[in-house]
């Protein structure tokens, strides 16, 4: 049994969207540190400094931002993943394919970490390297209660 999904075009807006925000969940500590610097600076020194630290934050989350944005437009080989692709699913390997000629397979062992929400699910293999497969693209909801059993027979939900 497997699993043909329609063809997909992952969005710029949504791609940054979700790597930015996995990048700011696995780097917590960043945002913490800074936030807690500008405090200690706010109530013990003068107010100008806290909201100088507040200011490098916003700027570390731009620079995040310039660098997915660079990924994306940059890079030959992010430029496939944002191309209309279809995917076949079983139990064995994920395959994306661009045409039914050209595609390439990912081993469900280079998945790193699922993301289930409302209406997609998001196959982490790094933090800015993700498969992004919203519930329209499946043929019906056996298809999408499928790709949560093959997800729990792999361990990557609960």
């Amino acid at each position: 049994m497997y699993i043909k999904t329609k063809k997909y075009k992952l969005t710029f807006g949504n791609y940054i969207r979700f790597a930015l925000w996995e990048m700011l969940k696995q780097q917590w500590y960043v945002s913490a540190g800074l936030l807690t610097f500008a405090t200690i600076i706010c109530y013990f020194f003068r107010w100008k400094w806290g909201l100088l630290s507040f200011f490098s934050q916003t700027i570390y989350v731009v620079f995040l931002i310039t660098q997915l944005y660079a990924t994306v437009h940059l890079s030959e080989e992010g430029k496939v993943l944002f191309g209309k692709l279809y995917y076949l699913i079983n139990n064995q390997i994920i395959q994306v394919h661009i045409t039914p000629q050209k595609g390439f397979p990912i081993p469900w062992n280079h998945i790193k970490k699922v993301d289930i929400g409302k209406d997609y699910f998001i196959l982490y293999l790094s933090p800015i390297q993700f498969i992004y497969l919203p519930h329209f693209i499946f043929n019906g909801e056996y298809e999408i209660s499928f790709m949560k059993i093959l997800l729990k027979r792999k361990k990557l939900i609960l």
